[in-house]
């Protein structure tokens, strides 16, 4: 049986502010719609159809609405960042044809993976979403393989499976979840920004025209099987015309030189001597980024529709485990 002597409950109003509701008297548990959060307003669903406004904004907020968005700018930054990894993912979907990773790949690097370590690895790392154990393999001889470039790769791995390993752990805990997969994604797409410092860096280091980046002598002898090296090989790398006997072309290395416009073995010198640094610095820009978005959506991390997702945990207001 009701009881009539109880308080009315003002209705519920999902696209509303909210702040701390009273609890109804004489109950002893907290409503769904109750907070200490303060959300922000956004567009009531009335003044979209209304036609009020510009029709772009109109069409934003509706498809905002139409995919679960209440901040303002998710929809746009997913549009950018969901675009750019789907955009990648097409881009190379021809190298899902092993016929084409020997001219797809950077010259230089279809000489390591084509041998038996590398190979099965390279071709895993390309059909598996989640490869990070071939994709140490072949960070080995990725881009030169560099040290730089190598610690890098391996960085970046660790990263990602450490926050895939928190997200899953954290599973039950929506807000510690959401954090830790949005880490996950966002470190999985940092050689994407790489490949776009990339373009930048080695265009810059032609431009210089004092760069260079070592090779193996059964490198550029391989490239030069293959009709990619340079006019006069001898004339160019005498060093590996006359190898002594019994001595290994890959333990002998040459100087060559990094440009863009020249002929292909020096363009996979230019991408060689940069690549290193351009994903360090996209992992940078990907672990600041990230921080700075889980920061400013933390509120609405806590808010959805008007009910609440999970309840504040005291280790996370105090500063713990984020």
């Amino acid at each position: 049986m009701s009881d009539d002597s109880s308080p009315a409950r003002s209705p519920f109003t999902p696209y509303s502010s909210y702040s701390k509701q009273q609890p109804i008297s004489g109950a002893n548990v907290i409503l769904p719609y109750e907070t200490d959060l303060v959300v922000h307003d956004r567009p009531q669903p009335s003044s979209v159809a209304s036609g009020h406004g510009n029709l772009f904004m109109n069409i934003y907020w509706t498809a905002s609405a139409i995919l679960g968005f209440k901040e303002r700018q998710s929809l746009l930054l997913c549009f950018v960042f969901g675009g750019a990894l789907i955009g990648f993912c097409l881009a190379r979907a021809e190298m899902m044809n092993p016929t084409n990773l020997m001219n797809l790949t950077v010259p230089g690097e279809w000489f390591w993976y084509r041998q038996t370590l590398y190979k099965p690895a390279i071709i895993l790392h390309i059909y598996c979403t989640i490869s990070i154990i071939s994709g140490s393999v072949v960070g080995r001889r990725a881009f030169g393989g560099a040290p730089s470039t190598q610690a890098a790769f391996y960085t970046d791995g660790i990263l990602i499976v450490f926050s895939v390993i928190k997200g899953y752990v954290s599973v039950r805990e929506t807000r510690k979840h959401r954090r830790w997969m949005l880490r996950a994604v966002t470190y999985t797409s940092a050689p994407i920004t790489a490949r776009i410092i990339l373009v930048i860096s080695r265009q810059i280091i032609t431009n210089i025209g004092s760069y260079y980046s070592l090779w193996t002598c059964a490198e550029v002898q391989f490239l030069q099987q293959r009709g990619q090296g340079v006019p006069d090989f001898a004339t160019a790398y005498p060093t590996c015309v006359n190898i002594p006997a019994g001595v290994n072309p890959s333990h002998i290395h040459i100087a060559v030189h990094a440009a863009m416009q020249a002929l292909h073995v020096n363009f996979g010198s230019a991408v060689r001597e940069t690549f290193g640094m351009a994903l360090w610095l996209a992992l940078v820009i990907h672990i600041s980024g990230v921080e700075i978005y889980i920061r400013a959506t933390e509120a609405t991390n806590r808010h959805r529709r008007g009910f609440i997702l999970e309840r504040g945990d005291p280790k996370e207001n105090s500063g713990g485990d984020r």
